[in-house]
């Protein structure tokens, strides 16, 4: 099936793939409750954060497509979101970072946190007595990074590379072999720029992944039980976890019981250098999965 770089005119069509893709996976089943009793709500949630992630230009949208000869128009199947980190990220679009464009992000950015204080999301879920600062969209990734920042700064190497954000193939149009096409357009890019590609996979999507190419299991989001947040009690946090410093924090994904985030990455020469040094790579369990380490 073809695939081309996404418009933005396909904003509203790839927001109801991704919603419908994930609709019952179990973090974003936490995350959005209510998801049936407001369906415009739910994909209200996800069309503001892709909007935001659409002007970073450290970004790219990929997508899947059957053409319509007789009206002439396509019909968008999948769509996978690429992005570049580290050193060269600014290459990915030619977009530097003094470039005015730059802004516009945080302009949708203000827009969005404006929207949702004036009309709150009835569709995700509301803060309890037991859980008085429940998962969101907004909060999920900066509350869970202290938690996983390691998979991406250790070893050194990995801290330039590729990361296959989101992959959402239309439900009806899955196992046709798109996810794997999408995979491999970001693949044969990081390759081609001598880097690793990372993926965090969702619960049983790692075998999917692995045979597309992530071979290096090396660890999950959930397997950092603590963190002890530096400082005096009460002080901002300097981590941007937006918890008092001087606090012990416990994985947000560990506190809720949710599972998945396998954290797979493509092989590169430094790994195989590695393995050639005297090293091997092992697989041992950690919080009962399977793990590649170097022993």
């Amino acid at each position: 099936m073809p695939i081309r770089v996404a418009r933005y005119s396909d904003l509203n069509r790839i927001t109801e793939i991704i919603a419908a893709s994930f609709y019952n996976e179990e973090l974003h089943a936490h995350i959005f409750p209510h998801r049936q009793q407001y369906p415009a709500d739910h994909l209200r949630a996800w069309r503001q954060q892709i909007s935001q992630w659409w002007w970073d230009y450290n970004r790219i949208w990929i997508v899947s497509y059957e053409q319509d000869e007789a009206l002439g128009s396509q019909r968008l199947t999948g769509v996978a979101h690429w992005s570049k980190a580290g050193l060269g990220a600014e290459s990915l679009w030619g977009v530097r970072w003094w470039d005015p464009r730059r802004s516009i992000v945080k302009i949708v950015t203000w827009f969005n946190s404006i929207q949702r204080f004036f009309f709150p999301n009835r569709a995700q879920r509301q803060p309890t007595p037991s859980d008085p600062t429940p998962l969101t969209k907004w909060n999920f990734a900066p509350s869970l990074y202290p938690f996983i920042s390691h998979f991406f700064s250790e070893p050194p190497y990995r801290r330039n590379h590729w990361e296959l954000d989101v992959l959402a193939v239309n439900p009806p149009d899955q196992k046709s072999g798109i996810g794997r096409t999408l995979v491999a357009w970001g693949l044969e890019r990081a390759k081609a720029d001598g880097l690793p590609a990372v993926v965090i996979g969702a619960k049983g999507t790692e075998r999917f992944y692995q045979r597309c190419g992530f071979e290096l299991l090396v660890g999950a989001c959930p397997d950092v039980e603590f963190i002890d947040v530096p400082g005096t009690s009460g002080e901002d946090s300097s981590a941007g976890t937006g918890v008092p410093n001087g606090t012990r924090v416990r994985n947000p994904l560990r506190e809720r019981n949710i599972g998945g985030g396998a954290v797979m990455w493509t092989k590169v020469k430094e790994d195989e250098e590695e393995e050639g040094g005297g090293g091997k790579h092992v697989e041992e369990k950690i919080c009962g999965r399977p793990v590649s380490r170097k022993c």
